[in-house]
């Protein structure tokens, strides 16, 4: 066995993105597979799972160690042939336990890093491109989701007979590197405004307080005689952006989503307006 320390990063659970298409080659046999492949920049090998192993037959080469964000450990390695677009890469590859997707590691990035960064880029571009959709129709949803998730989704409900996506945070995958401060932020930016159900307190409070100093549309509701704090009743006088829509019980919630929505489309309107006369290039 080769003791020959290496370090890989996110191996065994993969981010989902960046990724690019690849195809994997068994030089002898020439059987190939092709592949989607996790670009991993906090590796210095590349990996292939153990499916991909088998299904093209390649032989183990060597035995060696590497270091993980979970320790060391022993993996076998493998020669493979990688094509990327037109690029070809005769490479030593290896396994990793519980591995889904192959991992491009710097191994052969740093031989070709403009072809496969830049189809990173494009990638980003796309993601990019679709923002304007989303804020048309998706809605972020806030409020308390443990006890009272309920009244989120019949929100949620009522949001898509009207056309909208409603988003509900916890709903949403964390993102490792994210406070879930940062997260809402993110979320609220993707959308095109946030209805917020003020009933029971909540992490919510704090929200509203990103909603407020980010001017995200944003519509409160909260059942009658009911309500979260009294330190954020007065948001709607402050901020023109903000309105309180109150509804007698739960079983009255979908005529209030009704309501918030069409005040948030005015306000959305007044908006794109104002920005338009604002900015020359945008008629």
């Amino acid at each position: 066995m080769i003791d020959s320390r290496v370090s890989i990063g996110a191996a065994v659970i993969p981010p989902t993105l960046p990724f690019i298409e690849i195809d994997i080659f068994n030089p002898q046999t020439k059987k190939s597979i092709h592949s989607k492949a996790i670009v991993d920049t906090g590796s210095n090998i590349t990996s292939i799972p153990s499916n991909i192993i088998n299904y093209l037959n390649l032989k183990t080469q060597n035995i060696i160690k590497i270091s993980t964000v979970t320790g060391v450990m022993n993996v076998k390695q493998y020669i493979a042939r990688i094509q990327i677009d037109k690029n070809f890469f005769s490479q030593k590859i290896f396994t990793i336990p519980r591995l889904s997707f192959p991992l491009i590691g710097w191994d052969i990035l740093s031989q070709k890093p403009q072809i496969i960064f830049s189809k990173i880029f494009t990638q980003i571009i796309h993601v990019l491109e679709v923002i304007p959709s989303l804020k048309k129709t998706t809605v972020l949803i806030l409020g308390q989701h443990t006890t009272e998730i309920h009244r989120l989704y019949a929100i949620k409900e009522r949001l898509k007979y009207h056309g909208y996506n409603g988003i509900i945070v916890k709903d949403i995958e964390d993102i490792e590197v994210q406070s879930v401060e940062d997260k809402v932020n993110m979320l609220a930016s993707l959308c095109g405004f946030v209805i917020c159900d003020n009933t029971v307190p909540s992490g919510h409070i704090d929200e509203l307080k990103i909603c407020a100093q980010n001017n995200f549309v944003t519509t409160i509701l909260q059942e009658k005689n009911h309500g979260a704090t009294w330190i954020q009743a007065d948001y709607p006088f402050k901020y023109h952006y903000m309105k309180t829509f109150t509804y007698l019980d739960e079983t009255h919630i979908y005529l209030t989503v009704d309501n918030a929505l069409k005040w948030a489309k005015r306000m959305i309107n007044e908006r794109q307006k104002y920005y338009k006369g604002l900015y020359g290039w945008r008629h």
